[in-house]
């Protein structure tokens, strides 16, 4: 069993007993911190003490706190990390440009790649979309205009010419309440490896925290990608509506915490994907594994999604 989601969405007591969580309202919930990776609190009327928060993320919970329109708005990390830790900072600190680049450039190839197989799911013609990945590939030529061009013609292929990633409606409010759960898992592996989140290959702000999260979460975008449209496809949500419910951030919540990424041959629940993804990064080896994908769109209803992802 993959690590839990755990959302917290109506009023209630929040405790720690003898390293469990215990959920109080009109009944009492306790659930292992071992067994918990991201706590998604997404109501303003939860008691809970310092003392409660500090032992979650000793326990290498990450907290995500929603703002009121129900969307991820901020997230507590604990310092604590593994011993290699030091050891993987100094390791960042000789990240050169050059490395940086090789990175950005690999992550690129298996972000519009993926895209693209997708998109070649539903009869989309990519041929020369294709060819021009190969060429940027063999010349590690990936710039932001590029991603930007891949990027509109990805989604407007998928919800209609009209679609802009910018509007107010349903599907993407559902990309983004995807893509920030995954970006803050991708903090917590940064933070918990040992390395600064503002040492990243491509991103890069004074306003944000941790560009590196959004560099490699790009990885993983195609895994929201593909959930979403399934929604689409079974007409759960559309673009032309803006009705964002809780239902559907529970089957995102719980679609997020079970799927699985085949990597090196072995199905991976996310979680374990970006350490491993992360640690391929420290150690400068991504080249020799493999992520591997396909484009099958299960039922939202099974317990369980399996993704293989091709590089």
């Amino acid at each position: 069993m993959g690590w839990k989601i755990l959302e917290i969405e109506k009023p209630c007591l929040l405790k720690t007993f003898y390293n469990n969580l215990v959920i109080i309202n009109e009944k009492r919930l306790t659930i292992s911190m071992n067994d918990i990776d991201v706590l998604l609190i997404n109501e303003n009327k939860i008691n809970v003490s310092i003392n409660c928060i500090n032992e979650l993320v000793s326990n290498g919970v990450c907290i995500i706190l929603c703002n009121e329109k129900k969307l991820p708005n901020s997230y507590i990390l604990g310092y604590k990390v593994q011993k290699q830790s030091y050891v993987n900072f100094l390791k960042q600190l000789k990240w050169d440009e050059s490395y940086k680049e090789k990175c950005w450039n690999w992550i690129m190839n298996i972000k519009i790649q993926n895209q693209l197989n997708l998109l070649e799911t539903f009869f989309t013609d990519v041929t020369e979309w294709k060819k021009e990945l190969k060429n940027r590939s063999k010349n590690q030529k990936f710039d932001s205009q590029y991603e930007a061009w891949v990027a509109s013609f990805f989604f407007k292929s998928l919800y209609g010419s009209s679609f802009k990633r910018k509007n107010e409606n349903t599907v993407n409010a559902c990309l983004d309440y995807g893509y920030t759960i995954l970006t803050n898992m991708v903090a917590r592996s940064i933070v918990k490896k040992g390395l600064h989140c503002n040492i990243s290959f491509f991103h890069g702000s004074i306003y944000s925290n941790f560009p590196l999260a959004y560099d490699i979460v790009e990885i993983f975008r195609i895994s929201i990608d593909l959930f979403v449209k399934k929604l689409f496809e079974d007409n759960l949500i559309k673009v032309n509506e803006n009705n964002f419910n809780q239902d559907i951030k529970y089957c995102l919540t719980e679609y997020i915490a079970n799927f699985k990424i085949l990597i090196d041959g072995k199905y991976e629940f996310i979680n374990n994907a970006i350490d491993k993804v992360i640690d391929w990064i420290i150690n400068q080896d991504f080249k020799d594994h493999q992520i591997e994908y396909n484009y099958i769109l299960n039922s939202i209803n099974q317990n369980e999604t399996s993704i293989e992802l091709n590089q």
